[in-house]
């Protein structure tokens, strides 16, 4: 996350705080930082706007993918799991381990295809061709997991990958962030 400065935390408190949404409960538990949301609008990952009912409401786009790898010697079939999340105050965060494995904030610049590979690449560190497909998009609008209180709608775009022998790691991958560390392992599909 880059250095940012105190005065834009501040305006954006100011902001948030200006339409009754309460950060003190952030940075604790599962919740992200202002620090955090502030490095998602800077990197325009993520704009904030005024909903028609006059409330704030934080807009992403995102790409996520179910990941797989099918074993030729013994015939099991493995699906990658988010295990968790653990930020760098010593704070964690599980996700159902049914969820998808990898999830990335769309660039302006990107369209859904490319935003999921860079994703892939970036968190996983894998290289080479990767099998993606596209499954289906949808849309979420709701509360916040990341910044309660901060209502969200995300346009989601759906992938599933394959991944090869050389691409498959056996004990699953790491991704060290400033911020935090994401921890990534296998499961066996029943």
């Amino acid at each position: 996350m880059k250095k940012l400065e105190s005065k834009d935390v501040y305006c954006l408190k100011e902001l948030l705080e200006s339409y009754n949404i309460d950060v003190t409960c952030w940075g604790k538990g599962c919740a992200k930082t202002a620090d955090h949301l502030l490095s998602e609008l800077h990197d325009n990952e993520a704009i904030l706007v005024i909903s028609e009912s006059g409330k704030l409401l934080k807009k992403t786009e995102v790409v996520r993918s179910s990941i797989y790898y099918n074993d030729q010697n013994s015939g099991k079939l493995y699906r990658l799991a988010e295990e968790r999340q653990v930020f760098s105050d010593g704070r964690e965060r599980r996700r159902d381990s049914k969820s998808r494995a990898v999830f990335e904030k769309m660039r302006p610049d990107e369209i859904p295809e490319q935003a999921m590979l860079r994703g892939i690449r970036e968190e996983l560190g894998v290289v080479g061709d990767i099998i993606l497909t596209y499954v289906k998009t949808g849309r979420y609008y709701g509360d916040s997991i990341s910044y309660p209180g901060l209502r969200s709608e995300k346009i989601l775009y759906t992938f599933e990958a394959i991944f090869s022998d050389e691409q498959f790691k056996p004990d699953g991958y790491i991704e060290i962030q400033p911020d935090k560390t994401t921890y990534f392992g296998w499961v066996i599909q029943e």
